[in-house]
């Protein structure tokens, strides 16, 4: 699914804060920021906690149960480089915030190269 989906009106989203929306099912938690919106999957790739509960630095959430910190605009972390949140196109409009999943498809793993780890996909260690 790429098509937009409306979240909620601009002011139902504090200012720099993450709040948890639910798309098509997945919770993605959504950043209202000086300098721009973000949007990222509401679950660290690590064990699950909400994003959007978490500390915000700049562009760096840290994840409250174990530490883990992540950019709101790329998903990535700089400490564990097997692990990214998914991260969602926002936009508003007419006073709406607007989200779009990722166009690509998370990759298939092969059995023998990939570790199934809740919802996210690690690469097995070398």
């Amino acid at each position: 699914m790429n098509e937009w989906v409306d979240v909620g009106p601009v002011d139902e989203f504090p200012a720099g804060r993450g709040r948890a929306v639910d798309v098509d099912g997945t919770r993605v938690a959504v950043f209202r920021m000086p300098d721009g919106w973000y949007a990222i999957r509401d679950a660290c790739p690590h064990s699950g906690a909400s994003l959007a509960d978490g500390k915000l630095k700049g562009l760096m959430v840290t994840c409250f149960w174990h530490g883990w910190q992540f950019h709101i605009g790329t998903g990535k972390t700089p400490d564990h480089s097997n692990f990214c949140a998914r991260v969602y196109g926002i936009g508003v409009a007419e006073g709406r915030v607007r989200l779009r999943p990722p166009d690509e498809p998370k990759p298939e793993p092969k059995e023998d190269d990939w570790v199934k780890w809740d919802d996210s996909f690690l690469k097995k260690p070398d």
